[in-house]
């Protein structure tokens, strides 16, 4: 008996160091992952390359400069001196730090591309800049409107989770440029037209451009003795939408034979402010009217 109780106190004795020693070994560890130093993300791009910019609609793609900054706050007296810091940083087995970037809300009607997603700096307490680009592309239908694009960069936790995760989001506002295009149909570009009665002619327009827009018409030729008018004499169409303006004809008393009428319809575009700009290429679309009597 006396025996077994002096074995257990044995055991004992040779147990509580170990445990102690585990104990202290796991504290030291949770002490360690107090010990933190913050990081410094920051991303910046050249205005002016936005600014002189065309973001033209199924134009050339634009090439936007993005520049990346990086820093951990390690204090400076562990990486002032080489050796110092070579076995600070071999301790961690990690000498630089890898940033994604991504587009946070690329829009459907463009194509955004970061020329490097995936970026490696070294790590240290000065800033370590680092540069890339954003390039923007954009499709047919891009609308004529401001558009904030939001570029995001992330870190992961570094250091041995010492350095916790950083994030960083840039906001790079452009406008695609303005397009101004139409379609007009007219169902029948023939028409017959008797002298003094009423004639209808509907044309279907289509703003195929991607700005809301203005649209007039006119005739362009001389029809001495004619009565002509365009009703509505103008509309607002948004980008995409069709509406009608129908051509008011009454032909003079001695019309007899065919009459060739060229129309223009012109599309003019309306910034933030509601000024309507004028567009110099309007569409022409022509007619034929005729009256044979019998």
């Amino acid at each position: 008996m006396k025996t077994k109780i002096i074995s257990f106190v044995l055991i004992m004795i040779l147990l509580i160091p170990a445990v102690s020693a585990l104990n202290n070994q796991k504290q030291d560890k949770q002490s360690a992952r107090l010990i933190t130093y913050n990081s410094v993300l920051q991303m910046s791009y050249d205005e002016n390359a936005v600014n002189n910019a065309v973001f033209q609609p199924d134009g050339a793609p634009v090439s936007i400069p993005l520049i990346v900054k990086f820093k951990v706050e390690i204090p400076k007296t562990l990486l002032s001196n080489f050796i110092l810091r070579i076995l600070f940083l071999q301790t961690f087995m990690i000498t630089s730090a890898k940033i994604k970037l991504s587009v946070a809300n690329a829009p459907d009607w463009a194509t955004i591309t970061i020329t490097n997603p995936n970026i490696y700096v070294n790590i240290s307490p000065e800033f370590t800049e680092f540069n890339t680009s954003v390039i923007i592309a954009l499709h047919s239908d891009a609308p004529s409107q401001g558009y904030d694009l939001r570029i995001k960069a992330e870190t992961e936790s570094l250091l041995n989770k010492h350095v916790p995760p950083n994030s960083a989001e840039l906001s790079l506002v452009f406008r695609p440029n303005w397009v101004l295009l139409l379609e007009a149909i007219v169902a029948h570009p023939s028409v017959s037209t008797p002298p003094n009665e009423l004639t209808l002619v509907p044309i279907n327009i289509t703003n195929l451009g991607n700005v809301q827009s203005l649209i007039t018409a006119k005739i362009n030729i001389s029809l001495d003795g004619w009565e002509k008018q365009f009703v509505p004499s103008q509309m607002v169409l948004n980008s995409g939408e069709t509406g009608q303006m129908t051509l008011l004809l009454i032909p003079p008393e001695d019309f007899q034979g065919i009459q060739s009428i060229e129309m223009l319809f012109n599309a003019t575009k309306s910034p933030p402010s509601g000024e309507y700009e004028g567009n110099d290429n309007p569409l022409p679309v022509t007619i034929s009217v005729y009256y044979i009597e019998e």
